[in-house]
């Protein structure tokens, strides 16, 4: 039954049916599907080389900088390294911390709002509008500033 014919039989909470594949990521397996995402290659490189260097005796913690370095320098995940590297190490070095990770999605949260409020904000001005318009504006809008 579609979705109106649940609510017209009176059905309040839809049922959901998923279904989800799940590929392998690990080097050497998924080929094709790596070739097509530049991010999910560069994360399946980065957690191979780690594994890598982890073979050779070294710890987590003492891979963890030397394949950021390595990553970066062959422009592997570069950007995202360069922007993200403390976190990555943080990430991978340390137990896992549920509140932790909350405030670091926060904080993510807020820093794009943020840059969505400054864009809009900068739309305004451009629009010539008094700062009388440009504040009723935000008003209406709910924006706070």
């Amino acid at each position: 039954m579609d979705v109106e014919g649940l609510k017209l039989a009176g059905i309040d909470k839809i049922p959901l049916e998923l279904v989800v594949q799940v590929y392998n990521i690990n080097h050497g397996h998924n080929p094709e599907m790596l070739k097509k995402c530049e991010s999910l290659y560069g994360y399946s490189f980065f957690i191979n080389k780690i594994r890598e260097y982890q073979a050779q005796g070294l710890t987590l913690e003492e891979s963890v900088n030397p394949v950021i370095e390595y990553c970066i320098k062959n422009n592997i995940l570069k950007d995202y390294l360069l922007e993200h590297g403390s976190e990555v190490i943080n990430m991978l070095t340390a137990e896992y911390d549920r509140e932790m990770d909350i405030a670091v999605n926060r904080r993510e949260a807020r820093e794009e709002a943020h840059k969505e409020d400054r864009h809009y904000f900068l739309e305004l001005l451009n629009q010539d509008l008094t700062k009388e318009e440009i504040k009723e504006r935000l008003q209406r809008e709910e924006k706070v500033f």
